[in-house]
């Protein structure tokens, strides 16, 4: 199985640098993936991914190799799990945290009519800590029968993880998964951990251990982002997605000649920090989207802090990951959002939403600003779109 999983590699390898796609995702979740068909027999035991941008190895494994062999097949296949390409995907998914949640109502249908097979939710330390996946935790210990969480922490989401739930998983790392202190335990779930989480072997015989469970249990393993290929391993944030690009430097195949969005975002938005100690920039999770890579976010924050702002009373109202959520947010009259021109398309079409293109985008990311019409917009909002307006050229 090692062979294969090089094989899996190896593909992904070239289709990414010719095609592009999510990355670091995939090339962590190899062995995983090969585990998991190897103990579970899909489609009858369910396996619902978070996200879903970690199933290429899986698609590759469920009759859709040729997607990831030849080139003339690359885009038979989405980047995301779908029903309509396999009966090995049950949802189609591209957000984050839903993974538990989904597979909770798997499982409840699945004794609600007395059926057999297992229900396996796999979920990345990054979409752990979101409202619906703390939230389809609280209550898998309910259900009382089985469910098998598969948590895949590799210790970053698209940048670096935050927040206090993610010390918790670094101490579970640094015990081997025998630290008193276990967030999974304290909700009442099983726990086993997996320190060699791309070791097949290691992986085949955790996975066997809880097969056909009775009652929820959370399998931690610990993964390697991007495992096979050096730049992805060593720069994990910039690999985790990627147009095409040269195997052997890893260099992009194509250079951006032109300045983009995400640069006129982060150069504006950096010397208002620093005029201004009131501005603070809140991303969901993505700051490279807003030109914020590792290192303008090391000078930002210490703009931040020479320009006086005591971070210990920052008032963040809410970070939300969630697109559904965001747009609800918006709809209820909350505030605005940037988003893609696709996330926005029904609201927009029956007038739920208003929006205006934000040009410049990268290519293929029609970028728009939403509000709700029926609201009266506050000062600061009010502000914030002129900005935006100006910073654009886009006229009134």
């Amino acid at each position: 199985m090692t062979v294969m999983a090089g094989e899996m590699r190896e593909a992904l390898l070239k289709r990414a640098s010719i095609h592009g796609g999510h990355f670091g995702p995939n090339f962590g979740m190899v062995e995983a993936t090969i585990a998991l068909h190897y103990v579970f027999e899909s489609p009858k035991d369910k396996i619902v991914y978070d996200v879903s941008h970690q199933t290429y190895p899986h698609k590759m494994l469920t009759g859709r190799k040729d997607a990831y062999l030849y080139e003339e097949h690359y885009d038979d296949v989405s980047g995301y799990s779908n029903p309509n390409e396999s009966v090995h995907d049950h949802f189609t998914v591209g957000h984050t945290s839903t993974s538990v949640s989904l597979a909770c109502g798997l499982a409840k249908a699945r004794d609600l009519k007395g059926e057999e097979g297992n229900v396996i939710a796999v979920i990345g330390d990054g979409s752990l800590s979101g409202g619906e996946a703390l939230e389809g935790l609280d209550y898998a210990v309910e259900l009382d029968g089985n469910l098998i969480i598969i948590v895949n922490d590799n210790d970053m989401s698209i940048a670096e993880n935050h927040g206090g739930l993610y010390g918790n998983l670094k101490l579970l790392r640094e015990t081997n998964g025998q630290a008193e202190c276990n967030l999974f335990k304290a909700t009442g779930l099983d726990y086993i951990y997996v320190d060699h989480g791309n070791a097949v072997g290691d992986l085949i015989e955790a996975f066997q251990s809880v097969k056909d469970s009775k009652k929820p249990v959370v399998v931690h393993i610990n993964t390697l982002k991007g495992k096979g290929y050096a730049p992805a391993e060593q720069n994990k944030e910039v690999w985790h997605y990627n147009g095409p690009f040269h195997i052997e430097t890893g260099e992009p195949l194509y250079e951006m000649t032109e300045e983009d969005y995400s640069d006129i975002s982060m150069n504006y938005l950096l010397d208002k920090m620093k005029k201004d100690p009131a501005v603070v920039a809140i991303t969901s999770g993505t700051p490279t989207v807003m030109g914020f890579t590792e290192d303008k976010r090391k000078e930002a924050g210490k703009q931040l802090r020479a320009a006086g702002i005591n971070l210990d009373k920052l008032k963040i109202i809410a970070s939300i990951e969630n697109q559904e959520t965001i747009k609800k947010s918006v709809k209820q009259g909350m505030g605005i959002s940037v988003i893609s021109r696709l996330a926005a398309e029904d609201e927009v079409k029956y007038g739920d939403l208003l929006a205006f293109s934000i040009p410049k985008a990268d290519q293929g990311r029609d970028i728009n600003l939403v509000y709700n019409k029926n609201y009266q917009m506050s000062k600061s909002t009010e502000r914030f779109v002129k900005i935006v307006k100006e910073v654009y050229g886009i006229e009134e």
